[in-house]
């Protein structure tokens, strides 16, 4: 009886790490695209200048999520790693 309960406390600290780990990119995502589309909205609806380094600065961050998803997927899911 104490072994299924050690084995249930062990796949639910795994479950809880990949949760951990999928709300802490999709943080990450929502940051780095947020920051470009506030931009977008801005420059598209209002006359508020916003600066060439600021959107560079935004831009760069959309061009590096998005490098650094494959290397995400391949860390949280074994099915990806496995067809890679």
């Amino acid at each position: 009886m104490d072994d299924d309960y050690s084995q249930f406390r062990q796949d639910d600290n795994r479950a809880q790490k990949r949760v951990t780990l999928m709300v802490i990119v999709t943080v990450i995502f929502g940051i780095c695209y947020e920051l470009m589309s506030v931009i977008y909205v801005l420059r598209k609806f209002t006359s508020y200048n916003i600066g060439p380094v600021l959107v560079s600065v935004s831009f760069m961050m959309v061009l590096c999520n998005s490098a650094v998803n494959p290397f995400v997927y391949a860390l949280l899911n074994r099915q990806f790693r496995e067809k890679i």
